[in-house]
Formats: C-alpha cells, structure tokens, sequence
C-alpha cells in the first residue's frame, strides 16, 4: 500500500530505473496510480501531528506524514519527467510545480530546488532561454548549504546549460567547474534526484553547453565519454545521446559516423518507449535528404523507415 515512507522510497527508485532503462512510457500509467494512492492516504491522513488512518488502527505520526509528502514530491517529480519524455509539455509544468510545492511542505528544500531545475531544463528545450537561466539561478538559489554534493553538480550543471543557452560563456564554463568540483566531492551512489548524478550525466550536461556555445567537436569529445560512462542497460539516455552525437557529426560533415552513431541510436531507440526517441528518429529524413545517394544513408532511412512503420517504440 501507498502508506509506508519506506515503500515509497523503495517505488520511487523502481519508477526512476525503468525509465531511465526503457523510457517513460513504460511507467507512465503505474506511476501515477502508484501517486494518485498515495495522495489519497496523505489526503484521509490529514495535517495533524497524529492521526488514524482507514488502514485499520495505525498511528501515522507527523513525521511519517513529512516522509510521505517527501515521497509524493520524488514521485510527482519522475512523473513530470515521463511528461516531458512523452512531449506532454502542459502536464509536465503543471506536475513539477506540485512537485515543488509538495518538497517544500515535507521541508525538503533541495527537492523543490529539483523541480526548479527541471522547469529551467524544460524551458530550455521549449527555447524560453531567459526564463531557463531564472529558474535555474533560483533552484541554485535555494538548495541549501546541507545539500549533498552530486545534488548541488546536478543543479550547476543545469545553471551551466541554461547560461550557455543565453551566450554567457563565462557563466556557463564556471557553472560547469562548480559542478565539476561538487561531483568530485560526492558519494558514488548518493544525493542526486532521486537516483544519484553521476559523471556520465555531467558529461552529457557538459556536451550540451559546448553544443549551445559553438564548440561542436568538444561537443562531440563530451557526448562521446558520457557513451562509454553509461551502464548498458541505460537505453533511453543512451539512444537520446547517440541521437544527438549524430546530429552534431553530421553538422561536421563526417557523414559516415553520424550514420554509424544513428544506427547504434536506432538499436536503442527500438528497445524503449520515449516521445523523445520518437521525435530524434523522426528528425532523421529531413536532415540526411541532401545524402540520399550515399549508401550508407539509404540503409539507415530504410531502416528508420521501417522501424517507425512498426511502431517499435510506441
């Protein structure tokens, strides 16, 4: 039942690694079955110190009440994740806001400095640039000194992008060593959202503020150590990377390896079900149409083709 903070926990880790493995569509709908039961204990529990609840004489005292409402924000947070992943931009503003909301009535203040970061993340990619950069100022802003190391990476790393995505270089390279030093400083295992934050997500992160500020083949140099830093069985971030490492080959005119880093995208992309796998494969025709001759692009789109017609990642 929805009623043990341990559980919650012990859910909230499940939900997030097999999203991260398979994508957010295979957890959408037991994920927010799994929070909507949760909201209606925090809800027949109420807000007093202790109370009884309809599970048959059990005391939930006001710091299990706490842990709950921590638990509802971790799992309303993954939920706006597969929101986003799914390409359902409204509903995941929406859910990170009560992410943040309900982090801050746990009294957990670096979770609803999370959700600032993801909103900022979120409006980054929606191309809302200087409302990335508020958002990702103010997650900074009010994660307190306590905050574990790989937490405080993972909110630099997010400043670093949304300042690269603005032109400010100087900011963005130094959010990106301030994030550097915190990771080094952390616990392999511990402190991220959620999950941990680990070197390969930093490296990603690092790729993308190359990527926003013109440095294409430090880009390329980034996205490639984050690859062979991802554990295998990461197959969502994995093909989202291959899906941009081609992107950014292909802008170098080094045709053959984008199409070898698309073909690897295009393996992993037909183990998952992500709205953002979908939208990268997609992308694929447009972009290699003035290479349709070559033959290595002619393999790849009838491959493309006929993995989409398959609905493979739906």
């Amino acid at each position: 039942a929805a009623g043990d903070a341990a559980s919650v926990r012990a859910h909230a880790h499940f939900f997030t690694e097999q999203a991260d493995r398979h994508g957010g569509g295979h957890v959408r709908a037991p994920l927010a079955a799994y929070l909507a039961a949760l909201a209606r204990t925090l809800r027949a529990s109420g807000s007093t110190p202790t109370v009884r609840t309809r599970h048959g004489g059990w005391t939930l005292r006001a710091v299990e009440h706490d842990q709950l409402l921590a638990g509802a924000a971790r799992l309303s947070y993954l939920l706006a994740r597969v929101y986003v992943d799914e390409q359902r931009h409204g509903l995941a503003q929406r859910t990170f806001r009560a992410a943040g909301e309900l982090a801050e009535e746990a009294g957990v203040p670096a979770e609803a400095a999370f959700a600032r970061r993801a909103l900022s993340t979120q409006a980054h990619q929606l191309g809302h640039r200087q409302d990335s950069l508020a958002l990702a100022e103010a997650a900074c802003a009010i994660a307190p000194p306590d905050t574990e190391p790989s937490a405080r990476s993972f909110l630099y790393a997010g400043l670093a992008v949304a300042a690269a995505g603005t032109g400010r270089r100087t900011a963005a390279l130094g959010a990106l060593r301030q994030a550097e030093r915190e990771l080094s400083h952390a616990d392999a295992l511990g402190g991220g959202p959620i999950g941990g934050y680990q070197e390969a997500a930093l490296q990603y992160q690092t790729g993308r503020v190359r990527a926003c500020l013109g440095d294409r083949a430090g880009a390329i140099a980034e996205l490639r150590d984050s690859l062979r830093s991802r554990a295998p069985d990461e197959r969502r971030a994995r093909a989202l990377s291959h899906a941009e490492l081609a992107e950014l080959l292909l802008a170098e005119e080094r045709l053959d390896e984008a199409c070898a880093a698309w073909e690897v995208f295009l393996s992993d992309c037909s183990m998952v079900r992500s709205g953002r796998a979908r939208r990268a494969r997609a992308r694929i025709p447009a972009l290699l149409r003035p290479y349709a001759r070559q033959e290595c692009v002619q393999a790849l789109l009838a491959r493309s083709d006929a993995q989409q017609r398959g609905h493979c990642t739906q």
